[in-house]
Protein backbone atom coordinates (compact mmCIF):
# COMPACT_ATOMS: atom_id res chain seq x y z
CA UNK A 1 0.00 0.00 0.00
CA UNK A 2 3.00 2.31 0.48
CA UNK A 3 4.96 3.84 -2.35
CA UNK A 4 8.05 1.68 -2.83
CA UNK A 5 10.36 4.46 -3.98
CA UNK A 6 10.86 7.11 -6.65
CA UNK A 7 13.13 5.54 -9.28
CA UNK A 8 12.73 2.32 -11.25
CA UNK A 9 15.65 0.61 -13.03
CA UNK A 10 14.56 -1.80 -15.76
CA UNK A 11 17.03 -4.22 -17.35
CA UNK A 12 17.25 -7.85 -18.47
CA UNK A 13 14.93 -9.68 -20.86
CA UNK A 14 13.74 -7.18 -23.46
CA UNK A 15 10.57 -8.90 -24.70
CA UNK A 16 8.22 -6.92 -22.42
CA UNK A 17 10.51 -4.00 -21.63
CA UNK A 18 8.43 -1.45 -23.57
CA UNK A 19 5.40 -2.51 -21.51
CA UNK A 20 7.31 -2.30 -18.22
CA UNK A 21 8.58 1.18 -19.12
CA UNK A 22 5.05 2.34 -19.91
CA UNK A 23 3.65 0.95 -16.65
CA UNK A 24 6.40 2.52 -14.55
CA UNK A 25 5.92 5.93 -16.15
CA UNK A 26 2.15 5.66 -15.79
CA UNK A 27 2.66 4.99 -12.07
CA UNK A 28 4.65 8.22 -11.78
CA UNK A 29 8.14 6.81 -11.38
CA UNK A 30 11.35 8.22 -12.85
CA UNK A 31 12.79 5.42 -14.98
CA UNK A 32 16.29 4.33 -15.95
CA UNK A 33 15.91 1.81 -18.78
CA UNK A 34 18.85 -0.27 -19.94
CA UNK A 35 19.34 -0.49 -23.69
CA UNK A 36 17.60 -1.44 -25.85
CA UNK A 37 14.35 0.18 -24.76
CA UNK A 38 12.60 -1.33 -27.79
CA UNK A 39 13.51 -4.28 -30.03
CA UNK A 40 10.85 -4.07 -32.75
CA UNK A 41 8.54 -1.62 -34.52
CA UNK A 42 5.65 -2.18 -32.10
CA UNK A 43 7.93 -1.57 -29.14
CA UNK A 44 9.25 1.63 -30.71
CA UNK A 45 5.72 2.97 -31.26
CA UNK A 46 4.92 2.16 -27.62
CA UNK A 47 8.10 3.93 -26.54
CA UNK A 48 7.07 7.10 -28.36
CA UNK A 49 3.78 7.06 -26.44
CA UNK A 50 5.60 6.44 -23.17
CA UNK A 51 7.92 9.43 -23.69
CA UNK A 52 4.88 11.62 -24.34
CA UNK A 53 3.26 10.29 -21.16
CA UNK A 54 6.47 10.93 -19.19
CA UNK A 55 6.34 14.58 -20.22
CA UNK A 56 2.70 14.77 -19.10
CA UNK A 57 3.51 13.14 -15.76
CA UNK A 58 6.62 15.24 -15.20
CA UNK A 59 8.89 12.23 -14.79
CA UNK A 60 12.17 11.27 -16.45
CA UNK A 61 12.56 8.33 -18.83
CA UNK A 62 16.26 7.94 -19.43
CA UNK A 63 18.60 5.45 -21.08
CA UNK A 64 21.80 4.23 -19.39
CA UNK A 65 24.51 5.13 -21.89
CA UNK A 66 27.55 3.88 -20.00
CA UNK A 67 29.91 4.05 -23.00
CA UNK A 68 29.89 7.86 -22.73
CA UNK A 69 31.99 7.40 -19.60
CA UNK A 70 34.59 5.13 -21.24
CA UNK A 71 37.90 6.99 -21.16
CA UNK A 72 38.92 6.23 -24.77
CA UNK A 73 35.58 7.59 -26.00
CA UNK A 74 35.89 10.67 -23.80
CA UNK A 75 39.39 11.33 -25.17
CA UNK A 76 38.31 10.89 -28.78
CA UNK A 77 35.49 13.36 -28.30
CA UNK A 78 37.82 15.83 -26.57
CA UNK A 79 40.49 15.61 -29.31
CA UNK A 80 37.87 16.13 -32.03
CA UNK A 81 37.02 19.54 -30.55
CA UNK A 82 40.63 20.81 -30.82
CA UNK A 83 40.66 22.50 -34.23
CA UNK A 84 44.50 22.76 -34.65
CA UNK A 85 44.73 19.02 -34.01
CA UNK A 86 41.61 17.62 -35.66
CA UNK A 87 40.29 20.32 -37.95
CA UNK A 88 36.57 20.00 -38.53
CA UNK A 89 34.52 16.85 -38.94
CA UNK A 90 34.20 15.77 -42.56
CA UNK A 91 30.83 14.97 -44.12
CA UNK A 92 32.13 11.66 -45.45
CA UNK A 93 30.62 9.41 -48.10
CA UNK A 94 29.00 5.99 -48.23
CA UNK A 95 32.35 4.55 -49.36
CA UNK A 96 34.34 6.43 -46.73
CA UNK A 97 32.12 7.45 -43.79
CA UNK A 98 33.18 10.35 -41.58
CA UNK A 99 32.55 8.21 -38.49
CA UNK A 100 32.96 4.45 -38.14
CA UNK A 101 32.25 2.47 -34.99
CA UNK A 102 32.61 -1.30 -34.75
CA UNK A 103 32.07 -3.55 -31.74
CA UNK A 104 32.95 -7.24 -31.52
CA UNK A 105 31.64 -9.41 -28.68
CA UNK A 106 31.73 -13.09 -27.76
CA UNK A 107 29.14 -15.48 -26.38
CA UNK A 108 31.78 -17.52 -24.53
CA UNK A 109 34.27 -15.63 -22.41
CA UNK A 110 35.72 -15.32 -18.93
CA UNK A 111 34.39 -12.76 -16.47
CA UNK A 112 36.50 -12.27 -13.34
CA UNK A 113 38.28 -15.49 -14.23
CA UNK A 114 35.13 -17.63 -14.48
CA UNK A 115 33.26 -18.78 -17.64
CA UNK A 116 30.18 -16.66 -18.22
CA UNK A 117 26.79 -18.38 -18.02
CA UNK A 118 24.12 -16.94 -20.30
CA UNK A 119 20.36 -17.55 -20.08
CA UNK A 120 18.81 -19.40 -23.04
CA UNK A 121 16.61 -16.40 -23.89
CA UNK A 122 19.78 -14.40 -24.64
CA UNK A 123 19.90 -16.30 -27.95
CA UNK A 124 16.26 -15.54 -28.86
CA UNK A 125 16.01 -12.32 -30.88
CA UNK A 126 12.34 -12.05 -29.87
CA UNK A 127 13.48 -11.67 -26.26
CA UNK A 128 16.99 -10.22 -26.44
CA UNK A 129 16.66 -8.35 -29.73
CA UNK A 130 18.91 -8.55 -32.75
CA UNK A 131 22.41 -7.12 -32.78
CA UNK A 132 21.09 -4.18 -34.79
CA UNK A 133 18.96 -2.98 -31.87
CA UNK A 134 21.05 -4.09 -28.89
CA UNK A 135 24.76 -3.20 -28.74
CA UNK A 136 24.29 -0.87 -31.72
CA UNK A 137 22.33 1.45 -29.42
CA UNK A 138 25.61 2.42 -27.77
CA UNK A 139 27.34 3.02 -31.09
CA UNK A 140 24.57 5.22 -32.48
CA UNK A 141 24.49 7.19 -29.24
CA UNK A 142 28.26 7.77 -29.36
CA UNK A 143 28.07 9.05 -32.94
CA UNK A 144 25.46 11.58 -31.87
CA UNK A 145 27.25 12.51 -28.63
CA UNK A 146 30.64 13.04 -30.29
CA UNK A 147 29.55 14.68 -33.53
CA UNK A 148 26.71 16.84 -32.23
CA UNK A 149 27.40 17.55 -28.54
CA UNK A 150 24.56 19.26 -26.68
CA UNK A 151 22.37 19.15 -29.81
CA UNK A 152 18.81 17.85 -29.58
CA UNK A 153 18.42 15.26 -32.32
CA UNK A 154 15.36 13.50 -33.67
CA UNK A 155 15.23 10.25 -35.61
CA UNK A 156 13.76 12.28 -38.46
CA UNK A 157 17.29 13.72 -38.84
CA UNK A 158 18.54 10.27 -39.90
CA UNK A 159 18.67 9.00 -43.48
CA UNK A 160 19.32 5.26 -43.71
CA UNK A 161 21.57 4.49 -46.67
CA UNK A 162 22.05 0.73 -46.21
CA UNK A 163 21.72 -1.97 -43.57
CA UNK A 164 22.36 -5.69 -43.30
CA UNK A 165 22.18 -8.52 -40.78
CA UNK A 166 23.68 -11.98 -40.56
CA UNK A 167 23.62 -14.83 -38.02
CA UNK A 168 26.15 -16.27 -35.66
CA UNK A 169 25.91 -20.05 -36.01
CA UNK A 170 26.23 -22.16 -32.85
CA UNK A 171 26.38 -25.91 -32.42
CA UNK A 172 24.44 -27.69 -29.68
CA UNK A 173 27.72 -28.29 -27.85
CA UNK A 174 28.61 -24.58 -27.94
CA UNK A 175 25.13 -23.66 -26.72
CA UNK A 176 25.46 -26.12 -23.84
CA UNK A 177 28.86 -24.73 -22.94
CA UNK A 178 27.56 -21.20 -22.34
CA UNK A 179 24.07 -22.01 -20.98
CA UNK A 180 24.71 -25.35 -19.22
CA UNK A 181 21.56 -26.66 -20.94
CA UNK A 182 21.79 -30.00 -22.75
CA UNK A 183 19.42 -29.02 -25.56
CA UNK A 184 17.76 -26.02 -27.22
CA UNK A 185 14.52 -25.03 -25.45
CA UNK A 186 11.28 -24.94 -27.42
CA UNK A 187 11.30 -21.19 -28.10
CA UNK A 188 14.65 -21.53 -29.90
CA UNK A 189 13.64 -24.41 -32.18
CA UNK A 190 12.42 -21.98 -34.87
CA UNK A 191 16.02 -20.80 -35.28
CA UNK A 192 17.53 -24.30 -35.50
CA UNK A 193 18.28 -25.43 -39.06
CA UNK A 194 17.98 -29.03 -40.34
CA UNK A 195 21.69 -29.54 -39.70
CA UNK A 196 21.07 -28.94 -35.98
CA UNK A 197 22.85 -25.58 -35.89
CA UNK A 198 21.35 -22.57 -34.10
CA UNK A 199 21.24 -19.33 -36.12
CA UNK A 200 21.27 -16.20 -33.94
CA UNK A 201 20.89 -12.87 -35.75
CA UNK A 202 23.27 -11.10 -33.42
CA UNK A 203 25.22 -9.26 -36.15
CA UNK A 204 24.33 -6.13 -38.06
CA UNK A 205 25.58 -3.02 -39.80
CA UNK A 206 23.91 0.31 -40.54
CA UNK A 207 25.20 2.98 -42.92
CA UNK A 208 23.38 6.27 -42.46
CA UNK A 209 23.57 10.04 -42.74
CA UNK A 210 22.89 12.27 -39.72
CA UNK A 211 22.54 15.99 -40.43
CA UNK A 212 24.81 15.62 -43.43
CA UNK A 213 27.45 13.45 -41.69
CA UNK A 214 27.85 9.92 -43.03
CA UNK A 215 28.35 7.27 -40.34
CA UNK A 216 28.64 3.49 -40.19
CA UNK A 217 28.03 1.38 -37.09
CA UNK A 218 28.42 -2.37 -36.91
CA UNK A 219 28.23 -5.03 -34.22
CA UNK A 220 29.41 -8.63 -34.39
CA UNK A 221 29.03 -11.55 -32.00
CA UNK A 222 31.43 -14.46 -32.44
CA UNK A 223 31.24 -17.55 -30.29
CA UNK A 224 34.69 -17.15 -28.77
CA UNK A 225 37.70 -14.89 -29.17
CA UNK A 226 41.08 -16.22 -30.31
CA UNK A 227 43.44 -17.23 -27.50
CA UNK A 228 44.64 -14.19 -25.59
CA UNK A 229 42.06 -11.85 -27.13
CA UNK A 230 38.69 -10.52 -25.99
CA UNK A 231 35.91 -8.12 -26.92
CA UNK A 232 37.16 -5.31 -29.16
CA UNK A 233 35.99 -1.82 -30.09
CA UNK A 234 37.08 0.23 -33.08
CA UNK A 235 36.24 3.90 -33.60
CA UNK A 236 37.27 6.44 -36.25
CA UNK A 237 36.38 10.11 -36.73
CA UNK A 238 37.66 11.87 -39.86
CA UNK A 239 38.61 15.52 -39.74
Amino acid sequence: AERAGDIVVIAGNNQRKADYLARAVEAGFDVLGDKPMAIDAAGFAALERTFARARENGVLLHDIMTERHEITTMLQKAFSTIAPLFGTLLAGTADEPAVTKESVHHFAKLVSGAPIKRPAWFFDVAQQGEGLVDITTHLVDLVQWECFPEAILDYADIEILAAKRWPTILSRAEFERVTQLADFPGFLRQYVRPDGMLHVYANGEILYRLRGVCAKVSVRWDFEAPAGAGDTHFSVMRG
